[in-house]
C-alpha cells in the first residue's frame, strides 16, 4: 500500500483492516472451528474475502500505463497462480488423484471455461481468488480511465448483486476467468467508497443494516440478503480492527 494514498483510510487502518480479514479467512478454513455445512460457515463467507477486493477501491493508485501495469499485475496474480495450478497437477498425477484428462480441459480449467474449474482439473480446492483479483484490476484500472465503461460495469454488477446467490453462483460457474465475480466485488466496492463519502455516519448505519441482514441471512439461508452482508460486512470488519 505504499504508493497508494487515500483520504478515508490510512495506511495503519488499512493494514489492520487486511489483517483482521485474514483471520476471518483463517477461521472460515479451520473446520474445527466452523464445521462445513452450517449456517455460520456460509455467513462468514460471504464478506471475509470481499474485504480484500473492496479495500483497493479506496485507494487511488499511482497512474501507469496499461501494458506496464497489466505486466505488474500478472507478476503479483498469474505467476503465483500458474505455479500453485502447475504444483496441484503434479501432486494429483503422483497419488492418482486426477487422471490427465489432456491439455485442452486443463486450459479450461486454468482459464476458468465452461464451467471446468480448477478444481476439477487439478484435484485441489485452489487459489482462485488470484485468478479473480487479476480480473478485477483490470476492470477498476478500465473503469477508471472511462466512465461510460465504468458505468456500464457497474449496471451490470448491480444486476448480478440483486439476482440472489444461487443464481450468482451458476453466473459465476459459466463465465470464464470468475468475469462475473469480480465484477460484483468490483460494483460492491465502489458502492461501498460512495456510500463511505457521502453518507454521514455511513460506518454505524451499516453496522446497523449488517446486524439485520445477518439476523435475515440465518433465519432466511442465501437468497437476496446475503448481498446486504456482504456489502456492509466490509464496514463490521473496518470497524472490527480498531479493536487490533
Amino acid at each position: 500500500m505504499s504508493n497508494n494514498t487515500s483520504p478515508y483510510i490510512s495506511r495503519e487502518d488499512s493494514i489492520a483492516i487486511k489483517a483482521t480479514a485474514l483471520l476471518l479467512v483463517i477461521w472460515g478454513h479451520n473446520h474445527y472451528l466452523t464445521p462445513l455445512n452450517t449456517p455460520f460457515l456460509w455467513w462468514l463467507y460471504q464478506f471475509h474475502v470481499v474485504v480484500f477486493f473492496i479495500l483497493p477501491i479506496f485507494y487511488d493508485s499511482q497512474k501507469k500505463q496499461f501494458k506496464t501495469y497489466l505486466k505488474n499485475l500478472s507478476a503479483r496474480c498469474l505467476v503465483p497462480y500458474t505455479f500453485f495450478y502447475a504444483t496441484c497437477l503434479l501432486v494429483s498425477l503422483i497419488t492418482r488423484k486426477i487422471h490427465y484428462s489432456g491439455f485442452i480441459e486443463l486450459m479450461k480449467g486454468y482459464f476458468h471455461i465452461g464451467g471446468v474449474t480448477a478444481d476439477n482439473a487439478v484435484g485441489f480446492q485452489f487459489v482462485w481468488f488470484l485468478m479473480a483479483f487479476y480480473v478485477f484490476s483490470i476492470i477498476r484500472y478500465i473503469g477508471s480511465e472511462n466512465k461510460y465503461v465504468n458505468i456500464v460495469f457497474l449496471l451490470v454488477g448491480s444486476i448480478i448483486s440483486l439476482i440472489g446467490a444461487d443464481d450468482r453462483a451458476i453466473l459465476n460457474l459459466n463465465f470464464p476467468l470468475y468475469f462475473s465475480q469480480a465484477l460484483y466485488f468490483y460494483t460492491l466496492g465502489c458502492f461501498a467508497f460512495w456510500l463511505n463519502k457521502h453518507i454521514k455516519y455511513c460506518s454505524c448505519i451499516c453496522l446497523v443494516i449488517f446486524g439485520i441482514s445477518s439476523y435475515l441471512f440465518f433465519i432466511g439461508g442465501v437468497h437476496y440478503t446475503d448481498v446486504f452482508v456482504t456489502l456492509t460486512g466490509f464496514f463490521f470488519v473496518w470497524q472490527s480492527s480498531k479493536f487490533f
